[in-house]
């Protein structure tokens, strides 16, 4: 909502966007339950994605589901980082590439790391369709 300046107003959406954009389905949001103390009211709901569940709480339903899509975002950025090649893997160094000749050695002498972009489901947390 602009008027409150919210950040994570449209979080909800976004992941509903990222899990299209994968052909995965929408993430499904269930109440876990609504608690009382005096006149404050908490709301806990739970977002399911694939294999993935995460929490979300607060003071009314679609907050509770802010929180959580924003918990299972920050679940799927963690999750891709653990899966990203190391840093010390080594690379081709940039004058290879610029003296080469006219006539390219076979492709054996150019072994780079093959880089595979992944989309969550079917069976691997991670992963469902390798795409090239």
């Amino acid at each position: 909502n602009m008027l409150t300046g919210n950040p994570l107003s449209r979080i909800v959406e976004q992941l509903d966007m990222f899990s299209d954009k994968v052909g995965s389905s929408s993430p499904i949001y269930s109440m876990a339950g609504v608690s009382t103390s005096g006149c404050l009211v908490t709301v806990e709901v739970t977002c399911t994605w694939f294999t993935l569940t995460t929490r979300g709480r607060g003071a009314s339903k679609v907050i509770a589901e802010q929180e959580a899509a924003l918990a299972m975002i920050m679940r799927v950025k963690e999750m891709m980082k653990q899966t990203q090649p190391r840093q010390d893997t080594p690379q081709v160094s940039t004058d290879v590439v610029k003296t080469r000749t006219a006539t390219p050695p076979p492709s054996s002498t150019y072994d780079e790391p093959v880089h595979y972009l992944v989309y969550p489901g079917q069976g691997h947390p991670l992963g469902q369709t390798n795409v090239t």
